[in-house]
């Protein structure tokens, strides 16, 4: 316990010294949730956003990670997908500001000696529209009760559908 406090006390230093722990500007949002629909045939999503801030000259959209290690940018391209659907759900405070948007990973390490990090993602929007389509795959197995099993020994001692997994064992 007391290891684990003292990694928190030095991430949150770390955090609080970084400029992560004061974005240029207003701060319109923290913890926003917002719900968004990508397509009719699809549920609606809901999103919960860290952190939203208007300044110089951006409306920045940040969600926090803590990483065991850096992010590299191309780490933050393949997560990427979480950011433009942020984007898409903040459309109308989007269109209310009129601004280009800022996409952006915090990354704060648990390194021994923690750093906090800006990675910026490009807004590709294409990239939406790719989401979309694994959400639908992925909708459309839901509603086929098809089971992937994706087995994770932080998960299987809790998982739900461990009487239906495969490479599970007792």
């Amino acid at each position: 316990e007391s290891t684990l406090d003292d990694l928190a006390g030095r991430m949150m230093t770390s955090f609080l010294d970084s400029p992560l722990a004061n974005p240029p500007g207003n701060v319109l949002a923290i913890e926003e949730t917002l719900t968004t629909t990508l397509a009719e045939d699809l549920p609606d999503l809901l999103a919960r956003i860290d952190l939203i801030y208007q300044g110089d000259g951006v409306l920045g959209v940040i969600d926090f990670k803590t990483s065991q290690s850096s992010w590299t940018p191309a780490k933050a391209a393949e997560s990427a997908e979480q950011l433009h659907l942020y984007q898409h759900a903040a459309a109308d405070m989007i269109r209310a500001f009129n601004l280009p948007v800022k996409l952006s990973f915090g990354i704060l390490t648990k390194h021994k000696k923690p750093r906090a990090e800006l990675i910026n993602v490009p807004a590709e929007s294409n990239r939406l529209e790719q989401t979309a389509e694994t959400i639908r795959q992925v909708w459309s197995a839901v509603r086929a009760g098809t089971f992937y099993p994706s087995p994770n020994p932080m998960n299987c001692a809790t998982c739900a559908h461990k009487s239906q997994c495969p490479t599970h064992t007792s």
